[in-house]
């Protein structure tokens, strides 16, 4: 379980949710440099709140059974989930390597919960801009010596876009539109063809999880159709996939304001206030609240049911559990953060009792009295990467006991 210097960590880097990657040195001396930092750092940016986004509707998804159709309306797309399977040695996008531990979970995420992504370019249909009538200096740019550069610049980002919409599409079993205006009829094409699919398994002959990007393959015995499939996955181990390597926390993102409760785990929640305490005693506080506050108590029942119990040489179970409560206002400004995580061991007496009953986690929070408080809770097994949340409003100054279960 972690200490309280482990907690206070994880609250700083609650705070700083959407910004979770590296720090750019600045390079003061030259102008140019500033700029050029300035992109990546938008860059890093944007690749994580991405991919956080996925992890959130990977999670939530996989509750869900069968094929999901994500349909991303975006003007730039950051990021590729999988190399290019087309290629004889699949390759990585620079941005890959960057985030090469988070994009290979999210891609067994998003592989686990069926999800084909259909990139759609919210620019519509495109022109040359070399020649628009909203070109601030048509002119210089398209008479002057750099004019033949700045085309070849305007084509290869233009390239490279769509390439990167082509690849996640063809890699996921979806399909990249561009230059076009007709966003209605593509989501009607989308989800008329999501309508129709197979669902195929097998057993990898290779059993070695080395990380490694493995490719597949589906064939047709007659007739000329063209598929659309997920070309490949990571045969990733479930120890890493599942984010006890991770250098954050990976319940934290799908702990924010306003998400869906998520069902791949399941549990019943019982949330009593135990008294009422003066503000200062608020040691679990991510902001200062005035007043006084009211103390609750969390009890976890969490059923074995998606629960990776690892089998012990004592002939003990260990579950590897992550536990958080996170109180809002209505605003979704947070109040107070709670939440340990680490290994729980089941002697096979407490296993018995654990199938009846579930396994027993508790959590307390300090929240503001008087006040209607948003409560996000959350369980996230650190073995197979599954979580389930569930979220609750109530009025503090009414709350004696409440009795919760999860959908």
């Amino acid at each position: 379980m972690q200490s309280d210097a482990e907690l206070e960590s994880n609250q700083s880097e609650y705070a700083n949710i959407t910004s979770m990657g590296n720090e750019m040195a600045i390079v003061a001396a030259d102008p140019r440099g500033l700029m050029a930092e300035e992109s990546v750092g938008l860059t890093v940016d944007r690749v994580n709140i991405t991919l956080t986004a996925f992890q959130q509707l990977a999670n939530y998804l996989a509750g869900f059974p069968g094929r999901k159709n994500l349909m991303w309306v975006s003007g730039a797309f950051p990021i590729v989930l999988f190399p290019d399977a087309s290629l004889p040695a699949p390759s990585r996008s620079r941005s890959q390597h960057a985030f090469m531990d988070d994009v290979q979970k999210i891609s067994d995420l998003c592989t686990v919960a069926q999800i084909a992504v259909y990139p759609i370019a919210a620019e519509g249909l495109v022109n040359d801009t070399l020649h628009g009538a909203n070109d601030p200096e048509p002119l210089a740019y398209s008479t002057g010596p750099d004019a033949s550069e700045v085309a070849r610049k305007i084509g290869t980002l233009r390239f490279l876009r769509r390439n990167t919409m082509d690849t996640l599409a063809r890699n996921t079993g979806g399909q990249a539109f561009y230059d076009t205006n007709g966003i209605k009829d593509v989501l009607e094409h989308v989800t008329n063809e999501g309508m129709h699919y197979y669902t195929l398994t097998y057993t990898p002959t290779n059993t070695k999880m080395d990380n490694g990007y493995r490719r597949t393959r589906v064939e047709l015995t007659k007739g000329k159709y063209k598929l659309s499939y997920r070309r490949g996955y990571y045969a990733t181990d479930t120890k890493i996939a599942s984010g006890i390597a991770s250098t954050h926390n990976p319940l934290l993102p799908l702990m924010s304001f306003g998400l869906p409760d998520m069902a791949q785990l399941v549990y019943k929640l019982n949330v009593t206030a135990t008294g009422t305490k003066p503000a200062s005693s608020s040691g679990n506080a991510l902001t200062d609240f005035k007043g006084p506050a009211t103390h609750y108590a969390f009890d976890f029942a969490v059923s074995l049911y998606q629960l990776n119990l690892e089998l012990l040489p004592d002939g003990n179970r260990r579950a590897n559990l992550e536990l958080r409560v996170v109180a809002y206002d209505d605003t979704g400004k947070p109040l107070a953060m709670a939440g340990e995580g680490g290994p729980v061991i089941l002697t096979p007496n407490a296993l018995e009792e654990a199938k009846k009953t579930g396994i027993h986690l508790h959590q307390e929070l300090d929240v503001p009295s008087n006040s209607y408080i948003h409560l996000r809770t959350g369980v996230y097994d650190l073995t197979s990467g599954h979580a389930g949340t569930l979220g609750l409003r109530i009025r503090t100054e009414n709350a004696s006991e409440t009795k919760l279960r999860n959908p």
